[in-house]
């Protein structure tokens, strides 16, 4: 019933997030700021123009959340050196997603916060996405570069966003 209900609330926020019946996001629009955020997890993070950052949305009882998580450590231990910044970000309950984190140990070692309403609205709302885990890169504009589920072709954005497509190893799934 727990599920039921979080999975009600964040298809209910995803679907309010979206103020007209077409998505008003675009590749290249700028990227919302990440204000209201309570984080679990290291953090703060921003966005800020010469830097790339990626935003990721997920949720606990989400299997193919859960599964993308090392994946997206992976990624923010290769790329730490580069300055790229993560965030994975969840609208549970804090208690919720604190045990979590704790018990993924160093399996989730990026930073990790607690959605408000306008983060969701400007990033899955604005692009029309409903479903999780759902992610974006912010290249060094500060602008959208890309957006997807992060494991799919997420580590190309990241280096196409760093200016190095195709001279890193890629990252252990």
């Amino acid at each position: 019933m727990k599920h039921a209900t979080a999975l009600l609330m964040f298809c209910t926020l995803a679907m309010s997030a979206c103020s007209a019946s077409e998505p008003q996001g675009k590749i290249g629009a700028s990227a919302p700021a990440l204000t209201g955020l309570a984080w679990i997890q290291g953090g703060p993070v921003e966005i800020k123009k010469g830097q790339v950052a990626v935003v990721e949305f997920w949720a606990t009882w989400c299997p193919p959340c859960r599964a993308t998580i090392p994946h997206l450590d992976a990624l923010y231990r290769n790329y730490a050196t580069n300055g790229v910044v993560f965030v994975g970000i969840s609208n549970e309950s804090p208690e919720k997603v604190r045990a979590f984190v704790k018990q993924m140990g160093d399996k989730m070692t990026y930073p990790v916060a607690i959605g408000s309403q306008a983060v969701y609205a400007g990033y899955l709302g604005a692009f029309g996405v409903s479903g999780i885990p759902h992610a974006f890169v912010v290249g060094t504009d500060g602008k959208i570069a890309w957006h997807g589920h992060p494991m799919d072709k997420m580590e190309q954005a990241i280096d196409a966003a760093l200016g190095k497509a195709g001279d890193r190893a890629p990252a252990a799934k």
